[in-house]
């Protein structure tokens, strides 16, 4: 179906671009939606070893760690995410730790 095209498409894509941060995103978009919470997790610390300033990939890290329930690895992306993006952080604390 279209959601493994799409993945085959970035997969080729970081094989000549291997840095290409919006292509680990966008995998790990994919994966978190198709379930594949362990496989979203790599591509998410993909963008981040390449881009540590990117909210966005810890957000996800986040969003992913609190999925799995590995919250000591989730406090620490939402750590991260808090100094790079302090309304993201309240955002997700508010999404997802407010009871």
């Amino acid at each position: 179906g279209r959601p493994e095209q799409a993945v085959q498409a970035y997969r080729q894509a970081l094989s000549y671009r291997p840095e290409s941060v919006p292509a680990y995103l966008a995998l790990a978009e994919l994966y978190q939606r198709q379930g594949k919470t362990d496989l979203a997790i790599l591509n998410f610390r993909e963008s981040v070893r390449y881009e540590p300033d990117l909210a966005e990939g810890w957000y996800g890290l986040a969003r992913a760690y609190q999925v799995t329930g590995q919250v000591e690895r989730r406090d620490q992306a939402l750590l991260q995410l808090r100094t790079l993006d302090s309304a993201a952080a309240k955002q997700f604390e508010k999404l997802y730790l407010s009871k």
